[in-house]
């Protein structure tokens, strides 16, 4: 019967050091994504223009003195005094702010209404107005975006606040500008935070491992969007000094050693 006994302990710390080192089921994303499968994402979501923004907008054209009228001045000091010249004659950049109602002070037209529009539609709009004016034949121009930023933040390699450079960002660029979760991050509740129109903030968990990811509205971020990455639940008992301790196969091998030990002694005692 001790014979026995001996044999089922060492049985289960064979088991228990070969569940110990079985990989983890949460860390590859959109695990449920079959070969060949046609993924059905959210609706396609441009960055469009907030109050904050800053924006570059260079309008030229074969006539430059005709096209200066529209670009924003530069000042550029030098020793006695200021001159301005206009954007787009050297390296220098004017950026417009989109103010609280939505405008922007654009030369000539004065207040124009950019807030909602995306750098296509807003350059399609200017381009219509000075050729409606009748003030230049072939404008062509350019809006860039200036201060679009988004942050990443917790379980990532690299935390910290990303350019935007393009007009559609997803969640999965966001990860990958961070340069990826660590092997401590939960993939399984992922945070986003993001700014409302009104003022709010309004918060979304998504799941990285499931296409569900794709369907979700933030899988297309929006500038400030705030991306936090919470800790997996082995990073959170790394906080206590033996969190870690129970959850290791040196821990479970050592104790089924011992009682394999006492097992032993026991059974010689009583033979």
């Amino acid at each position: 019967m001790m014979k026995k006994s001996i044999l089922f302990l060492a049985f289960i710390a064979i088991v228990l050091g070969l569940s110990s080192c079985k990989a983890p089921e949460n860390i590859v994303y959109l695990q449920d994504v079959s070969n060949d499968q046609r993924l059905e994402g959210a609706e396609l979501s441009m960055i469009r223009i907030r109050p904050g923004d800053q924006l570059s907008i260079v309008v030229s054209s074969r006539n430059p003195e005709l096209s200066a009228i529209f670009n924003l001045a530069v000042p550029y000091r030098y020793v006695g005094g200021t001159s301005f010249t206009p954007t787009g004659t050297n390296s220098q950049t004017a950026f417009f702010t989109v103010a609280s109602d939505g405008t922007i002070d654009y030369p000539v037209f004065g207040a124009l209404e950019v807030i909602g529009l995306t750098r296509q539609e807003l350059s399609k709009k200017i381009k219509d107005m000075i050729v409606g004016g009748d003030y230049i034949k072939d404008p062509v121009v350019t809006v860039d975006y200036a201060n679009l930023t988004i942050s990443v933040l917790g379980e990532v390699t690299s935390p910290g606040k990303y350019s935007i450079g393009k007009d559609r960002i997803t969640i999965l660029d966001a990860i990958s500008m961070a340069r990826d979760l660590t092997i401590n991050g939960n993939r399984e509740d992922v945070l986003v935070l993001r700014e409302e129109p009104d003022g709010s903030t309004q918060s979304y968990r998504v799941n990285m491992t499931r296409s569900s990811l794709m369907q979700s509205p933030v899988y297309y971020l929006q500038q400030n969007d705030v991306i936090y990455v919470s800790p997996n639940e082995q990073r959170r008992r790394q906080s206590q000094a033996t969190g870690n301790t129970i959850m290791t196969p040196t821990f479970w091998l050592s104790i089924t050693s011992t009682l394999c030990t006492v097992a032993t002694l026991v059974y010689t005692l009583t033979k």
